[in-house]
């Protein structure tokens, strides 16, 4: 299974491993939402929770 670091949460016990790819990969991925629409709560905490992440990342 191939995943994002982080996507799925593994614990001690997990017979789950993260490994790293020897190469680098490049996800050009957008996110994009109208600026119309009232968004859930929901989902406005996901916009912050990514916004953290990027700012993070940067």
């Amino acid at each position: 299974m191939l995943v994002y670091k982080d996507l799925i949460p593994i614990s001690n016990g997990s017979d789950l491993r993260f490994v790293p790819l020897q190469s680098e990969i490049i996800d050009r991925n957008r996110l994009i939402w109208s600026s119309r629409v009232q968004l859930s709560n929901i989902a406005n905490l996901f916009l912050k929770l990514m916004r953290k992440s990027i700012k993070k990342e940067n």
